[in-house]
């Protein structure tokens, strides 16, 4: 037998909905929806988590309910305020240019100094801003946030000599020494 349950919840003075869905015997899903759209958790119930048929209780380890509440705390967070991150580049003809398509999905094309270009297509819930050698990414999900931040940084990792790429704005900056002369 299948159960499925809401709960409405206020967090920070924005209503916040919260579904528990039973999808297969394997397992157990967790939908959040807030004003910036809505992001999903899937539970494994073996192993690290028993669920009590008749009243619907979850018993979990300890490990596993610390990595549960904390992806919850990390999906409720981007639904009501969301993420963002900084990418720079650095060297001499490096660009970044914002494209819209049909599908209102923000397209970045990066000009790296090769021969072509590298387009970059976002998901249709992310907001992208360029400026010059700036791009602000601001997306609900982090873990997507994170990977597509990382997968851009691949495409010109910043020189050890002069710095020249992508980066992240935090990132400190660690050169390597140049010729010595003598």
């Amino acid at each position: 037998m299948r159960r499925n349950f809401s709960i409405k919840v206020y967090h920070k003075r924005k209503r916040l909905s919260i579904f528990f869905k039973e999808t297969d015997t394997r397992y157990f899903t967790f939908i959040v929806s807030g004003s910036l759209g809505k992001a999903m958790y899937k539970l494994a119930k073996r192993g690290s988590c028993l669920i009590n048929k008749p009243s619907l209780t979850l018993f979990f380890t300890k490990s596993a309910m610390n990595g549960f509440l904390a992806a919850l705390k990390q999906r409720i967070l981007g639904v009501s305020r969301g993420f963002y991150t900084f990418l720079i580049l650095r060297g001499l003809g490096y660009r970044f240019r914002k494209k819209r398509y049909s599908f209102s999905q923000p397209v970045v094309r990066f000009k790296l100094g090769f021969k072509h270009f590298y387009n970059f297509t976002f998901p249709a819930h992310s907001i992208a801003y360029v400026v010059r050698y700036k791009l602000l990414l601001f997306m609900p999900d982090k873990t997507i946030l994170s990977r597509l931040a990382h997968e851009m940084r691949l495409l010109r990792f910043p020189d050890p000599y002069k710095a020249k790429g992508v980066r992240f704005k935090e990132e400190p900056l660690v050169f390597k020494p140049g010729k010595q002369r003598s």
